[in-house]
Parts: C-alpha cells; structure tokens; sequence
C-alpha cells in the first residue's frame, strides 16, 4: 500500500487472486500501476472506473467498527471483448479486431476445451476475401512460424491466474470451420484458451468449455496441475 492508512478501498481493473492478475500484465494495454487505484479517508469518491473486460475487484480493509464505503454497478456494453473470465459452462469467440493484441479466455475450474471454429493466421487485416480451409495446424507455434506467422492460439493450464505459467496442452493456427474431433482436457484450476495476433491478421476462433467432473478427472487428462507442496507418498 502506498497510503499510510487503516482502513482503505481499493479497486482492480481484472481479478487479483493469490497474488496473481488476470488478464496478466503481458497481456493487459494498461500499465500495472494504472490498474490499482486506492482510497482512504472521509470524502466522496466522484471518479467512474471503467474495467477493460468482464472483471473488476474491490479489496477492502475496516478493522475498526463504523467505518464503511458504498458503490454502485452498471455494465457496459463491450463491442470488442479481448479477456474474458468465465464462471459457467459456455462457448464463446475471441477476436483480435484487425489489432496487435493478446486475448484470453479462462475458467476457474478444470475444463474440457474444443476449437470449434478457427482462423488464425489466414485471413489478411482489411483484406477479407474468399479463403480456402487448409486445415488446423497442431502443437506447432514453431510450425506457424515456419510459414512467417507470430499469429496462434494456445490452450492450456495452470495453477494460478498469470497464464505466464500456463503449461499447453496444443498450440494451433490456421482455418478450420468443422469442430476439433476431441477436446483437451485440463485438469488444472485455471483452463485457459488465449489468442496471440501480430496485428497482420483477421484472427478469431470459438471454443466451449466444459466443466470437468470427478470422474472425467480420473481418466485421460491433457495437462494435469500438481501443486508444488501437494504431499506425496
């Protein structure tokens, strides 16, 4: 804390938690100092915080009785939606709308992830014509850079919320409007699905994620997450 004070308010554009953000600093347009903003004291707060995606946090601390703070919620229609936080069971698009950009999805909870539809590295900014599907490209960021692409999609896992720790279950490129024949399967507690777009390309791709089960756990796992100070036999 940079205010030397008791009781304080602060408010976190993205989700804090064990000491990690979403969306991660790499992955975020706001310096991470800009994205904390602190109060303390008696005075009425006219400024509007306006979160870059579907998340913000309010952390708080009041040990003495009577102290209290009030605020008020709308939500804001976002046009062109990067990082995303899911809660539930849902299948959703991420694009890079023609930017240099890096676009997250993730859940909170192990999950079955499956591509959908994808075009990653195909379709040319402001140039969008008839293309010709080619297929998916699999665990292969070398391969689509082997065709001069820095233009991909990784799906994977991790313990906490910086996907700078995320370990891949695939990496994949190119376009592809059937479903993937199998889903990956995380069993981590953060499942992440994130779009890296060099700005050169038109990049989308729709995946859904499912919520894994005890016993979808027990079999065939994709990426499994073993924290560090899990005991062991």
């Amino acid at each position: 804390m940079s205010l030397n004070c008791h009781s304080y308010v602060k408010v976190v554009d993205g989700w804090e938690l064990n000491g990690e953000l979403f969306p991660s600093p790499e992955d975020h347009s706001k310096s991470l100092k800009s994205r904390f903003s602190e109060f303390c004291g008696q005075r009425k707060i006219k400024q509007t915080f306006i979160s870059s995606q579907n998340v913000a946090l309010i952390q708080y601390r009041m040990p003495a009785r009577g102290t209290s703070f009030s605020f008020s919620v709308r939500y804001i229609k976002n046009l062109n939606p990067c990082n995303i936080l899911l809660q539930l069971d849902e299948t959703y698009t991420i694009r890079n709308y023609d930017r240099r950009s890096n676009c997250s999805i993730s859940s909170l909870f192990p999950a079955g992830v499956k591509i959908l539809d994808i075009n990653v590295g195909i379709t040319p900014t402001r140039e969008r014509g008839t293309q010709f599907e080619l297929g998916t490209l699999h665990k292969v960021r070398s391969e689509c850079q082997k065709r001069g692409l820095d233009d991909y999609v990784q799906i994977g896992g991790s313990l906490g919320l910086d996907n700078g720790n995320m370990k891949l279950a695939d990496s994949v490129c190119g376009l592809n409007s059937q479903p993937a024949r199998s889903a990956e399967y995380i069993g981590c507690e953060t499942t992440t699905v994130r779009l890296v777009s060099s700005g050169a390309f038109d990049n989308s791709v729709t995946v859904s994620f499912t919520r894994l089960t005890e016993n979808d756990i027990d079999m065939y796992m994709s990426v499994i997450c073993i924290p560090e100070d899990l005991p062991t036999e």
